[in-house]
């Protein structure tokens, strides 16, 4: 074991890595009270001597978790931080190595409660004469008698043994010496090496003159180790006298690093970078130094607490870690001109708050928020800078992607197939906006639609369209698309989305020579939609709200008996294109013209119209009421025609019978729940998959299951003398 390395630890060393020897592992638990946050470690450090605690990252939680680190393990601390959280020091562990297990080694104490320092007396001759008072301290001791009173006309002189340290203490108005400072051999002062160490002192903190020493006693300052003076001071294995032998010497050479700073402020900041994968809630003071890879536009946003502007950016460091930094209000106005894509800064100052999954498609649990105070500084592009990345990806092949729920944000790359042109839609705001469609295809042989909103469809979408009608089909690498269903699955582009055309990437390379060898040739796979299944849970549509279902990062899909109640009649279906496209059916909206056909944007053609079901309705049973949504030939079986043929009933009584008679019937009917994100603000949409006439016979067998949970199953049914009571159950 690394000999004296709590005390190092205890006084911020980071600059080596000791072997120490694990005691216990104890579980936290989250302030909050909520059992589903990270699970967080406490474990006990011990050096043969000493002990102090440090807290395990989250990503090696898992080390105590099967057994690989607990009591007696023997691990040695590759990087680490040392920090003062709420007034404690802690040590917070980001890495480590097992080195293996053995009873443990003497009987090691806290080395918070080591003892504190002696005092000098407060009746020294010189607080009454015309001199301070002289404060000897010997090997391993920490100057911290308090300072003398102000009619005194000299400095204090301090005599400092082998490895002690000298509280910068202000000077005296009525003087303009200096202190002096003798060092003396191994003698026994005043706080010498038995006295130890102050159990918990406190950073920034200075008592004024005349302060009675005995009641308020003022608060050292920690002392500086670095690389040599730690080695210097205490080696692994050496005896104590060797080094107070030698104290003259080495004194020498380790004040030549020491210089008086007075007490730390908490505001004090340092150029120690730290890798973006190690931000943590624990670290008060960091600066990451990190290239900007996505600069998002300023919007504004307005709720019950105001209103303002904000606007985000990703980064990305030299290790390939990524954060989302956001900036809102003063902060915004402040950073937004001075980000720019594809520079790299030296951020500091932020605010650590769990990233919002929903809208961050980084892989980090926690994202960055400028204050006003919080420090962004350019640097020069140098060796350094140059090794950190501009982008990273992380490529999901097309054919997973059809395991995974909507609303997942992926990585993909392909060839591009079609790219069609561009067509403007109304939003459900009344607004306008543009899109355009490509379809991809990668190695896994499976094709899918992507689909370019706003800005998207122009840039690089223009392009796109050319290259494809002039013959060439270039690669796209697209970061951050979001994962839908829409006639099987789609992609599409969000405003952090970044789309790279023919990207100078070993994945483009293999991808390009793939399609160029034959696989533009091979049948393609179309992803369809996920498939409900036949073992869905039954469930009663206020379970839907009791449960939160559809709001766990994936839809949810079960069964429910319901009946419809209302059916909205504005609108009802909408004209759908009958093309075949990429084996399908194209089913685009299409724009009316005469003579009952219609031109479609997507296909750039006529068609042949056919109206499609889009329906709204509530459906209710015993425990509450919902709206729902209908698609394509679902609505055939709610309503009992198809929507061409309801299109002829039109202002007719023969239109309100069908409606009549759609709503007095019960369905067993199979929802997809989901939540759904526009506009920044989610909601839980339900969706019918299907609908089937309820086998009546089958429903009355699970009614009598649910009657038997009910009555006690110790009952003896064929006891007519111990026959239950009849209940009347509804």
């Amino acid at each position: 074991l690394t000999k004296h390395a709590c005390d190092a630890l205890w006084n911020g060393n980071t600059d080596f890595k000791p072997i120490m020897q694990c005691l216990e592992a104890r579980a936290l638990q989250a302030a909050s009270g909520n059992p589903s946050s990270t699970e967080r470690f406490r474990i006990s450090l011990s050096d043969g001597d000493h002990f102090i605690h440090a807290m395990l990252a989250t990503q090696l939680v898992d080390y105590v978790k099967n057994g690989r680190v607990g009591p007696g393990t023997i691990i040695k601390l590759t990087e680490y931080l040392c920090n003062v959280v709420h007034g404690r020091k802690i040590t917070i562990v980001l890495n480590l190595e097992v080195l293996g297990s053995r009873p443990v080694q003497g009987n090691p104490q806290n080395i918070a409660s080591k003892g504190a320092v002696s005092q000098a007396p407060a009746g020294a001759a010189g607080m009454q004469g015309g001199q301070q008072p002289q404060h000897q301290l010997g090997y391993g001791s920490h100057q911290n008698a308090p300072p003398p009173a102000m009619q005194t006309g000299h400095q204090p002189q301090h005599q400092l043994g082998y490895g002690s340290h000298q509280t910068a203490l202000p000077p005296v108005m009525q003087t303009g010496h200096q202190p002096q400072h003798h060092h003396p051999q191994h003698q026994p002062q005043a706080g010498g090496y038995s006295a130890g160490y102050q159990s918990a002192p406190s950073y920034g903190k200075q008592e004024p003159y005349g302060t009675n020493p005995s009641a308020q006693p003022q608060q050292m300052r920690m002392p500086v180790y670095n690389k040599e003076n730690v080695q210097n001071i205490v080696k692994p294995g050496q005896p104590l006298h060797q080094h107070q032998q030698q104290a003259p010497s080495v004194f020498q050479q380790v004040s030549t690093n020491y210089v008086p700073k007075g007490a730390i402020s908490r505001t004090d900041t340092t150029s120690r970078i730290v890798p973006v994968k190690s931000l943590n809630p624990y670290l008060n003071r960091w600066t990451i130094q990190a290239r900007v890879t996505h600069k998002g536009d300023i919007r504004r946003w307005q709720n019950a607490k105001g209103e303002g502007t904000v606007f985000n950016f990703d980064v990305v460091d030299i290790n390939g870690g990524e954060i989302r930094i956001c900036a809102f209000k003063e902060s915004c106005e402040k950073f937004y001109p001075l980000i720019e894509v594809g520079k790299v800064y030296m951020i500091s100052k932020g605010a650590l708050r769990p990233a919002r999954k929903q809208y961050n498609p980084l892989d980090n649990d926690f994202e960055i928020y400028l204050e006003t105070n919080s420090s962004i500084e350019p640097c020069v592009e140098d060796a350094q800078t140059c090794s950190i990345p501009s982008i990273t990806f992380n490529f999901k092949q097309i054919l997973s992607l059809d395991q995974l729920p909507a609303g997942t944000l992926v990585d993909v790359i392909g060839v591009v197939l079609t790219a069609d042109a561009c067509v403007t839609i109304q939003r459900r705001d009344g607004t306008e906006t543009q899109k355009r469609t490509v379809t991809i295809k990668d190695d896994s042989n499976a094709v899918i639609e992507l689909t370019l909103w706003g800005s998207y469809s122009m840039d690089p979408g223009q392009s796109l369209e050319m290259s494809v009608q002039q013959g060439s089909h270039p690669v796209v690498a697209v970061k951050s698309s979001r994962v839908g269903e829409y006639n099987g699955k789609t992609l599409g582009t969000i405003s952090s989305t970044q789309v790279l055309v023919n990207p100078d990437l070993p994945e483009a390379g293999r991808l390009r020579h793939w399609y160029d060898q034959g696989g533009s040739q091979q049948q393609a796979v179309q992803l369809r939609m996920q498939s409900s299944g036949g073992g869905d849970r039954r469930i009663v549509l206020s379970d839907i709200r009791d449960e939160a279902l559809g709001t766990h990062g994936k839809a949810d899909y079960v069964e429910c008996l319901a009946g419809v109640t209302f059916v909205k009649t504005e609108p009802m279906s909408y004209p759908a294109c009958s093309l075949q496209r990429n084996n399908r059916m194209c089913n685009k909206k299409v724009t009316l013209t005469d003579g009952g056909e219609g031109w479609c944007e997507t296909c750039q053609q006529k068609c042949k119209c056919e109206w499609r079901w889009i329906l709204q309705l509530t459906v209710a049973d015993h425990s509450a009421k919902r709206w729902v949504t209908v698609f394509g030939d679902t609505g055939n079986e709610i309503m009992g025609i198809t929507a061409n043929e309801m299109k002829q009933y039109e202002n007719t009584d023969a239109f309100d019978a069908l409606l009549a008679k759609a709503t007095i019937t019960q369905y067993k009917m199979k929802f997809k729940i989901q939540e759904e994100t526009y506009n920044e603000e989610s909601r839980v949409k339900v969706s019918i998959m299907n609908v089937s006439k309820p086998d009546w016979t089958k429903e009355s067998a699970l009614k009598l299951d649910k009657i038997r949970e009910i009555l006690p199953a110790t009952q003896d049914y064929n006891n007519g003398d111990n026959a239950p009571k009849r209940h009347r159950v509804m």
